[in-house]
């Protein structure tokens, strides 16, 4: 017994001594696994003006990188067409094995080619001392290698070939100008987002002043129930209004965080980019008039310039369609080198070369003409649609004008209900201060204060959003925001 407890105690200590020299070694930090990082810590705030945007958005926005791209792959067309206006080369290596079956040509070949080598020396034209050289010349039916260029040069042909040039280099141009129009119209959709956000973030602020204000109020209705100088009822009151004050100010945080999406969208930036704009809405807006209105949008519209060139490249069409009623003739010049050796340059080959004039006229019954007349019917489809463009943009410029002096005559207006609305709201204080009115004429007035703030920042978005909604139309939104986005940096 007394044997055993000390054998025991012997494995206890060995044991105790062996985890010892086991964590001495190897520590625990590296016995466990490493602990994943923790998140990185949140995105910079990135404080931006409407000008930045619009400067970041010209960079980074995937649509215009796309089309920036089209325009390239529209220049590529207009190069290749331009290639066709010059000569064509084409290079061709053939070989052929033929086993000759019939027997009248085996027979013509004997007793004349013993050995299938002779000496070949011929004569040239009328110049006999021009002699090929003498060398042994092994011919071969059975095997032909060919070797052959040929060059080709387009000399007429109706008008096709330069009229496919100029309808690519105007498409080139056409793709140019879809650029600009989307720049402004990504322009017009950063503003839109930007003053969204700086919306949300007055009615946010409304909200929260409204919160504290009505917090506040309903200690002091508490209060005055405690010392029995209130009734319950302004304390129920105070809790509702209290309760719709912050439904709205969660209504405002979701519509500034839908806004911020957007934002980050247009401006290529991540989802999580918290971004700060500069919550100013200024009153100082360009001084528009009728009709200066419409000569500025039909001189500065891209989108005219744009229907110009679908009219040239409609034009351009018919013409290359009426390329098909007429003749085509090309020069062709053909060089080849013949042999019965896959290696057709070795000296036992033989030289020919060829010049042709090909004249070439298709006719057919009426596709021809009729799509002559189809390309013809689709130019005076493009003058109408440019004249029909023309009336649309007067009109949405008219539209647009009539948005802003009403925004402007909203804005007077919720100015002088704001004023209004804040003195009824500090007569209602120091009447119930008084106890001379019940709480709910001091919430009626809490909440039609906070209305008329909240008008008013709407109008006074809505003013600064139809200005940029006029300059779009008339074709000159960009250049005060370049301009601004210029100056900032």
């Amino acid at each position: 017994m007394l044997r055993s407890k000390t054998a025991m105690g012997l494995y206890l200590v060995w044991s105790i001594a062996a985890l010892m020299c086991w964590t001495s070694v190897f520590p625990v930090e590296a016995r466990t696994p490493k602990a994943k990082r923790p998140a990185a810590s949140p995105v910079t705030p990135v404080r931006l003006s409407v000008g930045d945007a619009v400067g970041i958005a010209m960079r980074q926005n995937l649509r215009v990188q796309s089309q920036a791209l089209t325009i390239a792959r529209k220049e590529q067309d207009r190069r290749a067409a331009y290639s066709d206006l010059f000569p064509q080369i084409t290079l061709q290596y053939g070989a052929v094995a033929d086993r000759y079956q019939n027997s009248d040509f085996i027979e013509e070949l004997d007793q004349k080619h013993p050995g299938r080598w002779t000496q070949r020396s011929v004569e040239i034209g009328l110049f006999p001392e021009w002699r090929t050289p003498q060398y042994p010349y092994r011919i071969d039916p059975y095997k032909n290698f060919q070797f052959t260029a040929t060059l080709t040069q387009p000399l007429y042909r109706g008008g096709q070939l330069i009229n496919a040039y100029k309808s690519a280099s105007l498409a080139v141009r056409g793709s140019g100008l879809d650029l600009e129009i989307l720049r402004q119209d990504l322009a017009l959709q950063v503003a839109q987002a930007y003053y969204q956000v700086v919306l949300a973030n007055k009615l946010l602020q409304v909200a929260e002043e409204s919160i504290r204000s009505l917090q506040a109020f309903r200690a002091r209705a508490r209060a005055f129930f405690k010392e029995g100088e209130g009734l319950r009822i302004d304390v129920k009151a105070a809790d509702a209004q209290l309760a719709q004050a912050r439904a709205k100010r969660q209504q405002a945080v979701s519509a500034r965080g839908t806004a911020v999406s957007m934002l980050n969208l247009l401006l290529g930036y991540p989802q999580d980019v918290e971004i700060q704009v500069d919550n100013t809405i200024s009153n100082k807006e360009p001084v528009y008039r009728i009709p200066q209105i419409y000569e500025t949008a039909v001189a500065n519209r891209i989108e005219i310039r744009r229907a110009d060139i679908s009219v040239e490249q409609a034009r351009a069409a018919v013409k290359m369609a009426g390329a098909t009623l007429l003749p085509q003739v090309d020069l062709q010049l053909q060089g080849s080198r013949i042999n019965d050796d896959w290696n057709v340059f070795d000296p036992e080959g033989t030289n020919d070369w060829t010049v042709q004039g090909i004249f070439t006229w298709a006719f057919d019954m009426f596709r021809s003409r009729s799509t002559v007349q189809k390309e013809r019917a689709a130019t005076s489809q493009t003058l109408v649609d440019r004249q029909y463009l023309i009336q649309q943009i007067l009109q949405q410029t008219q539209a647009a004008y009539v948005d802003v002096q009403r925004s402007k005559a909203d804005v007077a207006a919720y100015k002088d209900a704001v004023a209004a609305r804040s003195d009824q709201f500090s007569m209602a204080k120091e009447l119930y201060s008084r106890q001379l009115t019940t709480y709910l004429h001091v919430l009626e007035a809490q909440a039609g204060l906070d209305q008329a703030r909240a008008n008013l920042f709407s109008a006074m978005t809505s003013v600064v959003l139809g200005t940029a909604q006029l300059e779009r139309q008339m074709g000159i939104l960009g250049r005060r925001f370049f301009e601004k986005s210029a100056s900032g940096r």
